[in-house]
This record gives C-alpha cells, structure tokens and sequence, in this order.
C-alpha cells in the first residue's frame, strides 16, 4: 500500500504495488481546491489509517488543514479543530499510543490525546518556529523536530506524553523510567575548527518523571513511593556506584517503577582496575540519600 500526495489537492492511494491508484481527493470534505499535500502519515498501528496535513499558506490561506482516515480513504474526518489559524505541515502518530498525536506548524508543535479533537501546544523551550517535519525514535521515545532556520529539536523521554492519559484521577503517579546508562566519558584530541556540530546532550543518569494533579505550594524533597506508600529521599538524576562484574543491566531499587542501568564489560573492568579494594565488590544502584 503506498499513499501519495500532490501540490495541486489530489490524495492519492494504492494496495497492489502501484498498478491501479484510487483518487480521494472529492472524499475529503473541507479540503481547499488546488491544496498543496504537505505530508501523508501512514500509522502503525493500522492498515486503513492515515493523516494528511495540507499547507495553503501559498494561497493566502492560513488556517491549520489536517484529515484522518481509518478506512483507506473512504471517509475522512477533519482533526485541526482547535489547531490555531496557523497553517500545518505535518501530522505523526505516535508508535505506541495510537491515540496521540502531533502536530508540526508554522510556530511550533501540538499534541493530542484523543486523536485530534482536542489540542495542546507543547513547544516548551522551543522557538516558535517553522516546524517542518516531525518523527518520534520508536527505541528512545524521543520526538525529534526538524525545523525551518533553528536546526533540528530533541524533546527526550516522551513517555510521560505517551502515558498522560492514565494519570486520569490520579492526585499523585510516577511514569515509566527509561533505562539509564553509565556513561564513560572521554575527549577528542581531534580539531574540526568551526565545522563542527555542537549540541546540549540529555542529562546524564536516570529521568525520574512524575505527575502531581495540583501545584506544590511548596518545594518539596521527598516523593512518595506509591507502590508501597513508602518515603524515597529525594531522588538524584545522577546515580553513582563502582563499577563491577556483576552482570548488565544493573537494577535501580528503591523505585516504584523498574529502571535499569546499563554497564558495558569494558567500563567494568576500567573502574575494578581504578576502584580502591573495598570496593570492588558488586553492589546494587540505590537512590542517594539528599545530606
């Protein structure tokens, strides 16, 4: 099956490879004539769905135009109500909840968790700028944008995203922990002068995200574990143990969801060479208490 899509309103879709295609265009109702296709995603999580965002800024035409369909272009629902009069480029479905969606526009990005009824902009620290492509690192979870002019943006562990929607009535919840890696860090000698492509990395250690219904009128140190309802002291993102043999991926207690850290062979047996006597033995990752 391949979708295609032109700069002159026709939508476009084939199931046998290419020999016969089918023109959907006088399906679509809303669809500006002469539309310019912007992009076509095909979801993952079903044959007969896809998303097409319309661009019409040529045309003087600013407002957002985006369509879904679940059953090969037969019928099309409209899903930019409530996207700002600003024209879309591109609209993605995330691989692991077929109910979220995101928007690229010509100012920044949105999300929506029901499937394009409802939206919410998510730039965060982003510029408002051109956003012209977007695609989420199905591994990572990471929603990587590509910009006009300001290069391209990393959001990091969009899991919280991907899991919003189960906090639903919840006053207090921890989301899933991605795996976290000991990183050994080392510099280049090499020099490419001003060539060379610089960019602000994730932090190191361990993404502890959690969800609070209201506002803390307070800074507070201390989550709750809500497995157990037991106190953990004040989580560190930095995680620091000796190194050791025993077997990768080492798990980080004292959560109430699992997360790992990932320990290469090598970097175990850098730091046992470094690690005083009494402390090579093999210990467990625990979360530092705050002094």
């Amino acid at each position: 099956m391949i979708w295609a899509g032109t700069d002159d309103g026709n939508i476009q879709i084939t199931r046998d490879g290419g020999k016969t295609w089918t023109n959907l265009k006088n399906a679509i109702v809303g669809l500006p004539p002469f539309a310019w296709v912007s992009k076509i995603h095909a979801s993952e999580h079903d044959a007969g769905t896809a998303f097409v965002a319309v661009d019409q800024h040529r045309m003087d035409d600013y407002k957002a135009y985006a369509f879904m369909t679940t059953d090969f272009g037969k019928t099309w629902t409209k899903i930019s109500t409530g996207l700002p009069e600003d024209w879309c480029y591109v609209v993605r479905q995330d691989p692991h909840n077929a109910n979220l969606l995101y928007a690229g526009m010509e100012h920044g990005i949105f999300a929506s968790w029901d499937k394009g009824k409802t939206w919410t902009k998510i730039n965060n620290n982003m510029p408002p700028v051109s956003v012209r492509d977007l695609r989420v690192h199905k591994r990572d979870r990471d929603l990587v944008a590509a910009t006009h002019g300001r290069g391209l943006w990393i959001m990091d562990d969009i899991q919280p995203l991907e899991e919003y929607n189960s906090m639903t009535g919840k006053e207090v919840a921890v989301f899933t922990t991605r795996t976290a890696t000991l990183w050994n860090y080392y510099s280049l000698i090499e020099e490419q002068g001003d060539q060379a492509y610089r960019a602000k990395n994730p932090e190191f250690g361990a993404y502890i995200n959690f969800f609070l219904k209201n506002d803390p009128k307070e800074e507070r140190n201390l989550v709750t574990d809500l497995a157990h309802k037991d106190r953990v002291e004040d989580y560190k993102r930095q995680l620091t143990t000796w190194r050791n043999d025993k077997p990768a991926p080492v798990k980080i207690t004292g959560l109430s969801t699992p997360a790992y850290a990932e320990i290469d062979a090598q970097e175990r047996a850098a730091a046992a060479r470094s690690a005083p006597d009494n402390q090579k033995e093999p210990r467990e990752i625990r979360p530092r208490k705050k002094r």
